[in-house]
């Protein structure tokens, strides 16, 4: 999976923003919105294989990381699918990664604890909990 998420991104500094690189990943929510239901879809855009290599990384952090666990039952106690909470799951996996891969996040000063910005490790403040309804 990394070896198609760095290969798929090649010349991350292309994407300028978080925005930009889930737009090439297909993590983007789009709005499909009738009356007082507000809801998001799947993105069918973007590079299906990047998308695909995101997919496979959520599933297995849902399956086996505690924190990732406990972010999906938060969105799910937040009246969204499981369908819905993944979807959010994977746009927060594009964050990460873009700042991972893009150089202006290399040249930005780390946080005191290296390891707890890493987003493949376990704990609380390695994933935060918020997601665009």
């Amino acid at each position: 999976m990394a070896a198609i998420l760095i290969g798929r991104t090649a010349g991350a500094e292309r994407f300028r923003t978080d925005a930009s690189f889930a737009l090439q990943s297909g993590t983007t929510p789009i709005p499909c919105s009738w009356g007082e239901r507000r809801q998001h879809r799947l993105n069918r855009g973007g590079d299906r294989q990047l998308n695909d290599a995101l997919h496979l990384i959520a599933i297995a952090r849902a399956q086996h990381d505690r924190a990732t666990k406990a972010y999906l039952d938060r969105n799910e106690a937040e009246d969204k699918t499981n369908k819905g909470a993944l979807r959010c799951l994977k746009r927060h996996l594009a964050r990460r990664f873009h700042r991972l891969l893009s150089p202006s996040a290399q040249a930005r000063p780390q946080p005191r604890d290296a390891t707890r910005a890493d987003p493949t490790t376990v704990g609380a403040a390695a994933m935060p909990m918020v997601c665009p309804r």
